[in-house]
């Protein structure tokens, strides 16, 4: 049994900074994307942080997200948004990251709202990706752990199991 954890391990490894990568690569197109988008006022309504306890099963930690909230006027029709900018709506540990994107936009803010003009509910506040580094040192990370795991298999089992 143990001689298939390590493999599935590193696979396991691999595949998650791989849907890192994948998931910064949407995130920075959207944002490419968006530098094309029509502007437009819009005022902030609704700014805090939302907790929430970590999904997976049997930890309990404290997770938190800036939940900032929008009104925006296209055409005569008033739209709702909740993007700051690409990513911003992910949960984090780090409670500052999610208290300064609400300090930065304060009720009754007036802003910039970027908006797609085919789909004029898909807006940002934001077109900036933030995470660009940090996910690309992350996802490097995990495939190399990944990687190594599964090309030095037995010796880890072998250092494992104590031999």
């Amino acid at each position: 049994m143990i001689d298939l954890v390590v493999p599935v391990l590193g696979a396991i490894t691999t595949l998650v900074g791989v849907v890192v990568i994948i998931t910064n690569i949407y995130f920075l197109k959207r944002s490419d994307e968006s530098k094309d988008w029509i502007q437009t006022t819009g005022v902030i309504f609704s700014s805090e942080v939302e907790r929430t306890l970590n999904p997976s099963k049997n930890i309990f930690e404290d997770y938190f997200k800036a939940s900032i909230k929008y009104k925006y006027v296209v055409d005569g029709v008033e739209f709702i948004g909740d993007r700051v900018y690409f990513g911003s709506n992910v949960y984090s540990s780090d409670q500052s990251i999610a208290k300064n994107i609400v300090n930065n936009y304060p009720i009754r803010k007036i802003i910039t709202v970027y908006y797609n003009p085919i789909n004029h509910k898909d807006a940002v506040i934001d077109r900036a990706h933030k995470s660009i580094w940090a996910a690309t040192i992350l996802s490097i990370l995990l495939i190399t752990a990944g990687i190594f795991l599964i090309l030095n298999r037995t010796n880890i089992e072998q250092l494992l199991l104590g031999i």
